[in-house]
């Protein structure tokens, strides 16, 4: 299995793959920032919208400490002067999110299981 969106990627360019997935987020920086590569890719076909991967700190962290950190990561989309990093970065913002909000993922997982969908790469 590849372990990264660029791996996945090379392992397209290279011939050791004919498809993988990669995030949407990741294709995106590598779009900006590798064109090069992105340029000899083509997408195949996209998913329905689904939460990218979350921001995490370890359960022992106090949770005053990770509500002022959720509160500065939601407030950095409107910080005029993280502007220029959040274009490079491919980020618009970031939003609160429940746990539940992830539960589509494994849903969608036992999905493809049920279906038949092989496990690519």
């Amino acid at each position: 299995p590849c372990d990264t969106p660029r791996h996945a990627v090379d392992a397209v360019i290279d011939g050791r793959a004919d498809v993988a997935a990669v995030d949407s987020w990741a294709y995106a920086l590598m779009s900006r920032h590798a064109p090069d590569l992105t340029a000899r890719l083509r997408v195949v076909e996209s998913t329905v919208e689904a939460p990218i991967p979350p921001l995490v700190a370890a359960h022992e962290i106090d949770p005053k400490i990770v509500g002022r950190l959720t509160d500065a990561f939601c407030a950095v989309g409107d910080a005029p002067e993280l502007q220029d990093v959040l274009i490079e970065l491919e980020i618009d913002g970031f939003a609160q999110v429940a746990r539940d909000d992830y539960d589509v993922l494994p849903e969608r997982r036992a999905i493809a299981d049920r279906t038949g969908v092989p496990d690519l790469l």
